[in-house]
């Protein structure tokens, strides 16, 4: 088959894969296509085409996994990216978010850990440590990663609203409460938020009751 240089429509390598039946950029291409249209079981079909005809194909192997963890079928996921892992920092990145629903913890902050070193920049990354940092009450290191992550992705809600637990924890209401605006701005549908903040409103009052009610010196 010709080697195809240049972005072809689902429709084109459809018609290369009929002319030549065992194409390995054609079902590679097509399924990425397809599993970027939200068409997972067609992406599905040609990644395993394509992994019959080369089992360590790297990027089938990593769209495969990707296909798997929006299936939400993380034990696939995982292992397809496993054997994907010095292709791409993504290929660090999304078993992390597999393992974490797997409730593995130590394997996911492992997988940050190196995707990070490789990409220090990678917003998504600092974001999901940091919010797994708080999970272990790791505080500090939690707020290092969400200011980095704030820092590099001012609009991402989550790491936001991460960071204001950060700040909660610390009594900081002020910081708390500034972050917990601006997650609600970028994304007003986030029951945690609101919660977290009403919270927040209780324990000032709290502390302002105790020390009305505290007698005079």
């Amino acid at each position: 088959p010709p080697v195809v240089e240049g972005n072809l429509g689902i429709p084109q390598w459809t018609e290369l894969i009929k002319e030549f039946p065992d194409y390995l950029q054609a079902y590679v291409e097509r399924g990425i296509l397809l599993y970027r249209t939200g068409r997972y079981d067609n992406a599905l079909f040609d990644f395993n085409a394509a992994l019959k005809l080369d089992p360590a194909q790297a990027k089938a192997l990593f769209y495969r996994g990707c296909t798997f963890l929006a299936y939400k079928r993380w034990k696939e996921s995982v292992a397809d990216f496993k054997k994907c892992w010095s292709s791409n920092v993504e290929a660090r990145f999304y078993p992390a978010v597999a393992l974490v629903e797997l409730k593995d913890v130590d394997g996911a902050l492992e997988q940050l850990d190196r995707a990070l070193a490789a990409k220090p920049e990678h917003a998504r990354g600092l974001a999901l440590r940091g919010e797994l940092r708080v999970r272990r009450k790791d505080m500090e290191g939690a707020l290092a990663d969400l200011n980095q992550a704030a820092a590099l992705d001012p609009q991402d809600a989550g790491a936001l609203a991460t960071r204001a637990q950060v700040h909660l924890s610390k009594a900081n209401f002020g910081r708390a409460l500034d972050d917990m605006a601006a997650s609600l701005k970028i994304d007003p549908n986030q029951a945690g938020v609101y919660h977290d903040r009403g919270t927040i409103a209780l324990r000032k009052r709290s502390i302002w009751l105790r020390l009305r009610t505290q007698p005079p010196r």
